[in-house]
């Protein structure tokens, strides 16, 4: 049995959540000294930035305050990463708002492109190396080579001619 979670609900257990990283990092408040910081009706810590008077979401207005060493800020930072095809961190600060999806469309799809770029040079590269490396004949060093004797069969060597068409003959 599945139970489908609404959207309200999902906000809250988020809410709670971040209520909780909060209480448990900045239990004193030196650690949020400098800032200018409220709490807003969740009982959440926000920056007031300049730019406060902005037409966007409270959200982009006034972030919440996380800690940089917790482990969910780590997770929810990671899952951002996933989501946005391991882009980068410049992308990630840029989509803060709302996102342009062509923007994004050209933005993963030149990541993309350049990481296959980079795998197709490195398997090229490891192809030379290690393949190609293993096929180049090598001259095979004799220690002993005999000097040629009466009553031996020799080929007759031919400039103008390939070497099975070369005359077989012998030493007299």
């Amino acid at each position: 049995m599945t139970i489908n979670l609404t959207v309200q609900e999902i906000d809250l257990a988020e809410k709670k959540l971040l209520k909780l990283v909060q209480d448990e990092s900045f239990i004193e408040e030196d650690n949020l000294k400098g800032l200018l910081i409220y709490v807003d009706q969740d009982g959440l810590y926000r920056l007031k930035i300049k730019i406060i008077r902005i037409d966007d979401t409270e959200d982009f207005r006034c972030p919440i305050v996380l800690p940089s060493n917790h482990e969910l800020v780590h997770r929810l930072i990671f899952d951002h990463h996933l989501l946005h095809s391991h882009a980068g961190v410049q992308f990630d600060m840029k989509t803060v708002g709302v996102p342009d999806i062509d923007n994004l469309d050209k933005i993963n799809l030149t990541k993309r492109w350049r990481y296959n770029q980079r795998l197709r040079e490195q398997f090229r590269k490891r192809f030379r190396d290690e393949y190609l490396g293993l096929l180049v004949q090598r001259p095979l060093k004799r220690k002993f080579v005999r000097s040629i004797q009466i009553n031996d069969i020799v080929l007759v060597e031919q400039d103008n001619l390939k070497r099975s068409d070369w005359l077989i003959g012998r030493v007299i």
